[in-house]
């Protein structure tokens, strides 16, 4: 349990700003739910904020619009506040679509309050713009001063801050409403940043993709304003200030009293967009080419804000000087570009009171892969002896490699689906303490087979039993097509589990390990992959699996005979041959161990 145990509604939550309070809010206490139609963001900025978190917050796919889905969400959960990003955020697109921007800004908008009224959830911090002072007021922009915006965006979001006064007039609502000028940056993990679907809106995503040679020009709106370089000046505020100020405008809402506040923030600094296209060349060395294009419509020349007044109230003032700011956001660019043009895998290792040589020797055998774009996590469900200790210098040989130690004992089945919880990149694979991924190309193979097969969700590999002392036992060469894995796997498994690869996606749909199948899971997951995905194993030998007197399998051995009949049972009809299976099952699970040995051959023909 959290301690604040407050639960906040965040509005846009996948999308830029609203992803990082996601996370700030998070590691204060809170806890968030987001949702997010996903109409300029995406999914996968979950799986980042897991990165960063370790867990995933509550999140709903859904428009804030649709007022059904706003009622269920508001009765499921306990929200005692809203933070409200949610909104289309380009001016000159206003301009070109008002209705578009009215219908989802401003409708959309009034759908929330309308629901929270329903609900009695009455504190809210809503995402204002500077975009809605008139530009007659004497710079720097002070909250009292004259609205006026020459857009339908600003004017939207001046009507939404008039709705919100009224609420906090007529009926006791308590509001906060802050007026950003522009946000900059990335998170410190270089995880999350401003990376909009379609072309950038916004300054600085433009120019760093121009420096990264995916644009060929940065444009420039006109170069003839009445400025000190002729091109537009603004207050550039880095969204890790940003965000920082929601957190106290958060605990301000709980300390006043019906009231609506309106706050500027930005860095009480300001910048030219030459002045920007001047840092990010010092900071990534690379020339920005440059297209002066007309200008556009509701564009000032310049503005920038009096930050006094969220001093006094908030204690808040921006910290982070604008070329520490673009360094880290061109961090994160060169970061994503790898992480896009290459696949990575995150292995999972699941130990407990591991035998020094034997984990030694699984971990080296992950490190020596050819394929080298993987992390590996390694997963103590708290041992008790002294081993890991004892190979510290190799677990902090290589920045790969994590090492986790569950808080208390969770056994297999959660171990494992912790670590997929913790595991964001786009395939997993798996290896045990004890194993050992015998040739270094069984990633990169594994990999290849995968980018070129999008519809297979499991790959395995053939692979070699040893014994305690890494005597090769026998060979065992499992089917290898999708038809002959199907046609079979009522029978037994067909999958060794440490040499599985899996796509991350397929787990977000079917679900990770379920502990009721303890003894089986990996079997019962394979099964339900294959009611959605296809499957394969490649005819090489690239797992060395160990057979261990003393291991789990052995100890439980009638446990994992009797879970396997029940599997052919509930998957009955989502796989052939399941009376032959049933007529062979039945024997080997129940007669001694002798005949259902005999029966076992028959099984695994």
């Amino acid at each position: 349990m959290k301690s604040n145990q407050k639960t906040l509604l965040i509005t846009g939550g996948l999308w830029y700003i609203g992803s990082h309070a996601v996370v700030l809010f998070e590691q204060a206490g809170y806890s968030t739910i987001i949702i997010d139609n996903l109409s300029n963001s995406n999914k996968d900025v979950l799986s980042w904020i897991r990165k960063i978190l370790w867990y995933t917050p509550i999140f709903y796919s859904a428009d804030i619009a649709d007022m059904s889905t706003l009622r269920e969400i508001f009765t499921n959960n306990t929200i005692d506040a809203v933070i409200h990003f949610a909104s289309f955020k380009a001016i000159g697109e206003s301009c070109q679509k008002p209705f578009l921007y009215y219908k989802n800004n401003l409708s959309s908008s009034l759908a929330l309050f309308e629901i929270m009224e329903e609900f009695n959830i009455k504190k809210l911090i809503f995402s204002s713009s500077a975009s809605i002072y008139d530009s007659e007021n004497p710079l720097p922009w002070k909250e009292d001063w004259k609205l006026h915006a020459t857009h339908p965006y600003g004017n939207i979001k001046i009507a939404i801050e008039y709705a919100l006064e009224d609420l906090t007039k007529y009926k006791n609502w308590s509001v906060v409403a802050l007026r950003y000028f522009n946000p900059i940056w990335a998170h410190s993990s270089w995880y999350i940043w401003e990376n909009p679907q379609w072309v950038p809106n916004n300054l600085l995503p433009f120019v760093l993709d121009v420096a990264m040679g995916k644009r060929e020009f940065l444009w420039i709106f006109w170069n003839n304003y009445n400025t000190k370089d002729w091109t537009c000046i603004r207050d550039y505020i880095d969204v890790n200030d940003l965000v920082r100020a929601h957190l106290l405008a958060y605990q301000y809402l709980w300390d006043s009293w019906f009231w609506f506040q309106a706050i500027n923030l930005g860095a009480g600094m300001w910048h030219s967009v030459s002045e920007i296209v001047e840092i990010v060349e010092q900071v990534t060395q690379r020339s920005i080419s440059k297209k002066i294009l007309p200008r556009r419509d509701g564009d000032l020349p310049e503005f920038f804000a009096d930050t006094a007044l969220a001093y006094n109230i908030l204690s808040w003032k921006s910290n982070i000087p604008i070329t520490e700011s673009i360094q880290t956001a061109w961090n994160y660019k060169i970061f994503s570009s790898k992480i896009m043009d290459i696949p990575l895998v995150s292995i999972i290792l699941p130990t407990y009171n591991p035998r020094k040589d034997w984990i030694i020797q699984s971990i080296e055998s992950v490190l020596s892969q050819s394929y080298q774009n993987f992390e590996l996590i390694i997963l103590d469900d708290c041992s008790t002896n002294t081993t890991l200790s004892e190979i510290s210098e190799l677990l902090n040989s290589d920045s790969r490699i994590v090492l986790i130690r569950n808080e208390n004992n969770m056994k297999l089945t959660c171990t494992l689906n912790y670590g997929i919880a913790s595991a964001v990149w786009k395939y997993i694979a798996r290896i045990d303490d004890d194993d050992i991924w015998c040739s270094p190309l069984k990633l990169e193979k594994q990999v290849q087979f995968m980018e070129a097969n999008p519809n297979y969700g499991l790959l395995g590999t053939w692979l070699r039993t040893i014994d305690e002392y890494g005597n090769i036992l026998e060979s065992i060469h499992v089917r290898l097509s999708d038809d002959e894995i199907r046609n079979n796997i009522l029978k037994d498994s067909q999958f060794a589990h440490a040499s599985v690869l899996i796509r991350s996606d397929v787990l977000n749909e079917v679900w990770v390990y379920n502990p009721k199948w303890n003894f089986v899971e990996d079997y019962e997951l394979w099964m339900r992959i294959g009611t959605k995905y296809k499957f394969s194993n490649l005819p090489d030998e690239f797992l060395s699996y160990r057979i261990n007197p003393n291991g789990v399998s052995k100890k439980n051995e009638w446990k994992q005979k009797r879970m396997s009949l029940e599997l052919t049972w509930k998957y009955r009809d989502s796989f052939p041959n399941f009376i032959a299976t049933m007529l062979l099952k039945v024997p080997y699970v129940f007669l001694p161990k002798r005949i259902s040995q005999t029966i076992l051959r028959f099984i695994k023909k």
